[in-house]
């Protein structure tokens, strides 16, 4: 079976929302056809970026990064139209619950990967690897804008 960035991003998508239930978030993302586009790109470039090797603190870096770029801060209740979030901290600072949603993304893609039918401006970018039993997965996909970097080099404060 071959799964598309997008398949993977509705697959994590539902999986951590239904965590988010499952924890009794107060205010649970909504379903993936439901979900603002904004939600949307934002978990396909951390799909990109743990199919370049990123660690959940990593993609929680990214994920803190980026909202802090677009006006988000702190707030105990999760609050889109006030860009307030609860896990506006740093990776070591969030709760258990929060990182285990970082572990099941990461978890899913590694799961997933090995079938993944990548989009034309996905294949100029990508690199494969080989294991040790001949099988080829994706390693890596490349980006134009250096996320990676960036999330590998974010210090969250």
């Amino acid at each position: 079976m071959y799964y598309t960035i997008e398949g993977i991003a509705r697959v994590v998508h539902e999986a951590q929302r239904a965590l988010q239930f499952a924890f009794s978030d107060p205010v649970p993302a909504p379903e993936w056809n439901y979900a603002p586009e904004y939600m949307k790109t934002a978990l396909r470039k951390t799909i990109r970026l743990v199919l370049q090797g990123a660690t959940p603190e990593q993609t929680h870096d990214l994920w803190y990064s980026d909202k802090m770029a677009d006006g988000w801060t702190f707030g105990e209740i999760k609050d889109a139209h006030a860009r307030k979030h609860p896990n506006m901290v740093p990776y070591d600072q969030l709760p258990q619950r929060e990182k285990d949603k970082n572990d099941l993304l990461v978890s899913i893609v590694a799961a997933l990967a090995p079938g993944i039918h990548l989009t034309e401006l996905d294949r100029r970018n990508v690199v494969w690897i080989e294991d040790q039993r001949g099988n080829k997965a994706v390693a890596q996909v490349m980006f134009m804008e250096p996320d990676y970097q960036r999330a590998k080099n974010a210090k969250v404060s």
